[in-house]
């Protein structure tokens, strides 16, 4: 974190209140040190983000559009990435190895 907000009066507060668990909505979202693996937000109702909808059932085939999406999106990517690795080192293995690239698994 930055050191120069860690100083700050207001910030310091934010701190304690963390530390004793009394943080509430955006500010205790905001704290929190990890995100989970999927996140769906409605930027036009909760414009900050706060209010994820990954796990909501009403928004299942959302989800599951969205997956889809960014599956064709990595495909083409991982495509193109791959015609570039054979032809810039003369190999033509594709992409194993370390210079493997890992689509994202969902649960």
């Amino acid at each position: 974190m930055n050191e120069y907000r860690h100083r700050m009066g207001i910030f310091q507060e934010i701190l304690r209140l963390h530390a004793e668990e009394e943080l509430e909505g955006a500010a205790r979202f905001w704290m929190k040190q990890t995100r989970p693996p999927e996140e769906l937000y409605d930027i036009t109702e909760d414009p900050h983000e706060i209010n994820n909808l990954a796990d909501d059932p009403a928004y299942r085939e959302e989800l599951e559009r969205m997956r889809g999406a960014l599956d064709q999106w990595m495909d083409e990517r991982l495509a193109i990435w791959e015609i570039f690795r054979r032809s810039s080192s003369g190999n033509d293995s594709g992409l194993m190895g370390s210079n493997r690239i890992h689509k994202p698994r969902f649960l």
